[in-house]
């Protein structure tokens, strides 16, 4: 039996085993019997899941984007479940054949020159770990850590582990333009059709992949004639910048102005870069303007950018906030916020305990009624729950990855440079919203560690890498 085989039924084997399982287990709680046909369809998943592994792993943070209610509980049929099975799956696979010397790259090839930024991460999933025992939320900590250290870990591991070369990289972001795509375009059918029972249209998630896809486009070299670029701008950008209109989130909005100031003015010697700022500018301009003006005139997108153009002005003019509205909310969130680590800075309050610290002394009052598990602000939200140890391991991670980061651009032909504007806006975003378990910020994040082993930023550049091993054509081209 050749490489090339042994390899296909090792994989085959493995997804056609783990589909087994979640057969059984759906057909002995009563779920559909549809669920028992996966053990047959498996193995043929093995041609998408080992060739276009990082476009599988691309579609981790869309997954809840797609989902018509969120999961409650676990379920074997979640597709958040089954992706992330998936994912996980073939990580141990490539784990397996890189530590038994079958794959190309050995397992310390993969990681090379990542050490600091992986002993930072796991530093402090080991201090919110250690929280968990003093948590004054249990049953929320709990929760919490499960999707920090399965899901958040995963797509900040991952990345290492399937990109072995460029077209890996490039995998990805193909990837995660097109289902920006999809996002955007469901998000602009969402506004022109309301759904009755959903009184707020605000949809951050949605709103920050398309940020990041609007980056992408404008500022990453996907090679070919100037006459193709051109072309992707003019389709792409009117989509995306829509779709983040729509979403009516602010902070991916002022994330995206950072992200393009600092690529316009950083990211320098991006082919066709004058001509894409010529293209782009007319373009955002004109979707912004036609989006607002259609937006305007639908009723509930309208009261929700009046209510939002109300607190900018409020704001602004120096007046005093709304505790009722999501600007006013979250100025009250960040001083409480900043009172809870007053009184816990040594330790914190424990994974998770944020709703408690809040809410154990300013309950209703001038905080309003907004009930919320994070303080909107991630590094308010370490300080809070971790204290001084995981503020110290989470701004070491984000100071070695913002090192990397300002290297893309004097390395590779600058041709990782647009990740600096990415690595900017995720961290941006995540100062207005979303907590610790963002998947976009750890997929970026993780992201930006393989490319910094491709373009050689850290301590063993690829080129200096041992020769590959003998090994069969589809260990050759595919691990």
């Amino acid at each position: 039996m050749t490489e090339r085989t042994s390899n296909f039924f090792l994989y085959a084997f493995a997804i056609s085993f783990a589909a087994l399982v979640i057969a059984v287990i759906s057909v002995w709680d009563g779920h559909s019997l549809w669920l028992a046909a996966l053990p047959f369809a498996a193995p043929f998943a093995w041609i998408v899941v080992v060739r276009y592994p990082m476009a599988l792993l691309a579609s981790v943070p869309f997954i809840g984007m797609f989902k018509v209610q969120a999961a409650t509980g676990f379920s074997v049929t979640d597709p958040t479940f089954l992706i992330i099975l998936l994912c996980g799956l073939l990580a141990g696979v490539q784990v397996l054949l890189a530590v038994t010397g079958v794959a190309k790259l050995s397992l310390r090839e993969r990681l090379a020159g990542q050490g600091r930024p992986l002993l930072a991460y796991f530093g402090f999933a080991a201090v919110a770990s250690a929280s968990y025992f003093y948590a004054a939320a249990p049953v929320l900590a709990q929760a919490k850590l499960q999707l920090l250290a399965v899901i958040s870990t995963l797509l900040f591991v991952a990345p290492l582990i399937f990109t072995k070369r460029e077209e890996d990289f490039r995998q990805f972001l193909k990837a995660f333009v097109v289902l920006s795509l999809i996002v955007s375009v469901r998000t602009i059918f969402r506004v022109f059709h309301p759904d009755p029972n959903i009184t707020d249209i605000t949809q951050i998630d949605e709103g920050q992949a398309a940020g990041i896809a609007i980056l992408i486009m404008l500022f990453y070299d996907w090679g070919g004639g100037s006459r193709n670029r051109t072309r992707l701008l003019r389709m792409c950008l009117p989509v995306l910048g829509a779709g983040l209109l729509a979403s009516v989130a602010r902070g991916p909005m002022l994330a995206t102005c950072v992200g393009m100031l600092i690529g316009f003015t950083r990211v320098r010697g991006f082919r066709g870069g004058f001509k894409k700022i010529v293209i782009a500018i007319p373009i955002i301009l004109v979707v912004a303007a036609a989006t607002i003006f259609w937006f305007h005139r639908l009723a509930g997108a309208n009261e929700r950018f009046r209510d939002k153009k109300a607190e900018l002005q409020q704001f602004f003019s120096g007046g005093a906030a709304d505790p009722h509205a999501s600007g006013g909310e979250r100025i009250y969130l960040y001083r409480d916020a900043i009172r809870a680590f007053s009184q816990r800075p040594l330790l914190g309050w424990g994974i998770g305990g944020w709703s408690v610290a809040r809410y154990g002394f300013s309950i209703g009052g001038e905080n309003g009624a907004f009930f919320t598990n994070y303080p909107h602000n991630i590094i308010l939200e370490v300080a809070v729950e971790e204290g001084l140890p995981g503020l110290l391991a989470f701004g070491t991670l984000l100071l070695l990855l913002w090192k990397i980061l300002c290297r893309f651009l004097h390395v590779a032909d600058k041709k990782y440079g647009f990740l600096l504007p990415i690595g900017v806006y995720s961290v941006l975003v995540c100062m207005f919203s979303n907590d610790i378990n963002n998947r976009l910020l750890w997929a970026w994040f993780g992201v930006i560690l393989a490319a910094s082993r491709l373009a050689g930023t850290e301590q063993t550049p690829v080129s200096r890498l041992a020769p590959a091993r003998a090994v069969g054509p589809l260990a050759t081209e595919y691990l």
